[in-house]
């Protein structure tokens, strides 16, 4: 897929950008907060352009499960569960005895004009890919050599191509959605009540 005309970098991950397992995180000085929590390889930051403010990416001998944990944190993660602190080697503990050590800091803006909530990103493991890959130019070009090069390379394999852009208005249409039904819902609500 690299030799591919078009394509930068690429990179694997659990779960799209921005998206993710919402957990519970909670720091030695017994802050807590939900946070968006993400399995990604290495090359997950400069794939997407995502830059590291302090400390180290993660890298490929990092241990994915057992002990403590190496992970990156977002800004806003450090602002709120670790405020005045540097955040660098800080534990931060989960769920079910889970235990996390803060090596690095990335920059929280991953979604291009939209906030984005405090994030964990932990090694990925073995089998949980998506393939993400960042291209120059048109990504509807290149995405033909890339899916070509995948199927020769996993025979049978299944899988659709999508833009980051393309995501995100899905997100928003999904949101609308949700809305309209939800202001329809209380519109109902409100004509029962009135009967």
């Amino acid at each position: 897929v690299r030799a591919v005309a078009g394509v930068e970098n690429l990179t694997f991950a659990r779960s799209r950008p921005a998206g993710g397992d919402r957990v519970t995180l909670t720091s030695a000085s017994g802050l807590s907060g939900r946070v968006a929590s993400n399995a990604v390889s290495p090359s997950f930051f400069a794939t997407l352009s995502i830059p590291l403010l302090r400390g180290r990416a993660l890298q490929p001998d990092d241990p994915v499960t057992g002990g403590v944990v190496p992970v990156v944190v977002s800004q806003r993660l450090a602002a709120e569960l670790l405020p005045g602190l540097d955040p660098l080697g800080q534990v931060l503990h989960g769920a079910e005895g889970a235990r996390f050590s803060v090596v690095g800091v990335a920059r929280d803006d991953i979604q291009p004009g939209r906030a984005s909530g405090p994030s964990l990103y932990r090694p990925l493991q073995p089998g949980q890919d998506l393939l993400l890959v960042r291209v120059a130019g048109d990504p509807q070009v290149v995405a033909g050599g890339v899916s070509a090069a995948i199927r020769r390379a996993v025979p049978g394999i299944h899988g659709r191509f999508r833009t980051f852009q393309s995501t995100l208005d899905n997100d928003v249409e999904e949101i609308g959605d949700a809305t309209t039904l939800v202001m329809l819902m209380g519109i109902c609500a409100l004509l029962l009540a009135l009967l």
